[in-house]
C-alpha cells in the first residue's frame, strides 16, 4: 500500500489535440513550398519570360543574368521556362499515372485477395514473374514498339508496370480482413437466418 502526503493515483486527461497542436505538427514550409512549385507550373505560360521550344543561337551557354534567368543551354533554350513547363507535364504524367497504379492494383489485389487458394496462388505467381521482369527494359521495349510518345502513353506506360508492389499490398490486406472475426461472425449470421 502506497502511503504519503497528499499521495493520489496519477490518471492522465486525455484531451483530443486541438487544431492549434494539429497545425504546429504539419510540416508547414514544405507543404508551402509543395504548393507553390505547383502553382508555378499550372501557371507556366504567365511566368515563362521565353517559349520553351525557341532556339536562341546567338545566346547559347548564356549564364543566369536578368534576360534569362536561369541562363540557356548548349543549344540556346531558357532553362527557366523549360522548368516550368516541364514541371507541368511531370506532373500530369505523375498524377495519370499513380491513377493507373492504383485503379490496376487495387482491383487485381482485391481480385486476388477474394479468390479461392489456388486462384489466389497462380495471381501471385504471375505478379511475381512479372516483377522480375527489370521495369525499365519492359518501358524501353514498349516505348520502342509505340513509337512516338506523348503524356498520356508515358503515364499509361508506367501505370501498367508499376502496379505489381500495390496489388501485393491490397491482396495481403483484403486476406487479413477476411479472415477477421467478424467477418466470421457476418457469415455465421446467414447461416442461421
Amino acid at each position: 500500500e502506497l502511503v504519503g502526503a497528499g499521495w493520489r493515483e496519477h490518471r492522465p486527461a486525455l484531451r483530443r489535440p486541438g487544431w492549434r497542436q494539429r497545425l504546429a505538427r504539419l510540416p508547414l514550409l514544405p507543404l508551402c513550398l509543395l504548393l507553390l512549385l505547383v502553382l508555378g507550373c499550372l501557371c507556366a505560360p504567365w511566368l515563362a519570360n521565353h517559349d520553351p521550344a525557341e532556339f536562341y543561337l546567338a545566346d547559347r551557354n548564356t549564364p543566369p543574368g536578368s534576360r534569362f534567368f536561369f541562363g540557356t543551354d548548349s543549344l540556346g533554350r531558357d532553362i527557366y521556362s523549360i522548368i516550368w513547363f516541364g514541371g507541368r507535364a511531370s506532373l500530369l504524367i505523375g498524377l495519370l499515372s499513380a491513377a493507373v497504379i492504383t485503379v490496376l492494383g487495387v482491383a487485381y489485389g482485391c481480385l486476388s485477395g477474394i479468390a479461392p487458394a489456388r486462384t489466389d496462388a497462380l495471381l501471385m505467381r504471375l505478379v511475381e514473374l512479372v516483377q522480375s521482369i527489370p521495369v525499365l527494359l519492359v518501358l524501353l521495349l514498349a516505348v520502342s514498339l509505340l513509337g512516338p510518345q506523348n503524356a498520356l502513353s508515358i503515364a499509361l506506360l508506367i501505370g501498367g508496370t508499376g502496379w505489381f508492389a500495390l496489388a501485393r499490398i491490397v491482396r495481403g490486406e483484403v486476406r487479413q480482413i477476411r479472415h477477421s472475426e467478424y467477418i466470421l461472425a457476418s457469415r455465421l449470421s446467414l447461416i442461421h437466418i
